[in-house]
């Protein structure tokens, strides 16, 4: 089991030891950010932990980037989460989107391809005096409002 980040110790350790308790193995390993991300990209991974941040607000940033056959991200590929996938991608009405989505996301789910088990917290800030900051859900704070009184 593979991460790059500290903040994931505790929770590949759990991960390890509630493998343990059905007899399988997992070491967990902490990687230097470059050595994760070839790894990672090279598929030299049996599980990989990662927090995964969506930049760009659209559920296909990170659905239509990692879960596809031709993204070879996963090891995984299924025709049918494909045309799905696509076919959210092309639609232009909210509603529309988030059903073909959420049926993505069933497959994703269902054949354990993908699981969102925690969610990261990050501080950016650390002081009462610091004011005007807003957490962002997609791990790129912004800072242009932030006062220090």
């Amino acid at each position: 089991m593979a991460y790059s980040g500290p903040e994931f110790t505790p929770f590949a350790q759990a991960v390890a030891a509630d493998f343990a308790k059905i007899g399988v193995k997992v070491s967990p390993t902490i990687k230097e950010k470059s050595v994760y991300l070839s790894d990672l990209l090279g598929m030299k991974w049996d599980i990989n932990l990662q927090s995964l941040g969506d930049a760009t607000g659209d559920a296909d940033y990170v659905l239509g980037r990692l879960y596809t056959c031709k993204a070879e991200r996963t090891g995984y590929c299924n025709p049918k989460l494909d045309g799905l996938l696509a076919d959210a991608a092309a639609k232009t009405d909210p509603k529309q989107r988030a059903g073909l989505y959420a049926q993505a996301e069933q497959i994703i789910w269902n054949d354990a391809v993908g699981m969102y088990p925690m969610d990261v917290r990050i501080s950016y800030v650390w002081r009462g005096s610091v004011k005007g900051f807003t957490p962002s859900s997609n791990y790129q704070p912004d800072f242009s409002a932030v006062s220090v009184s």
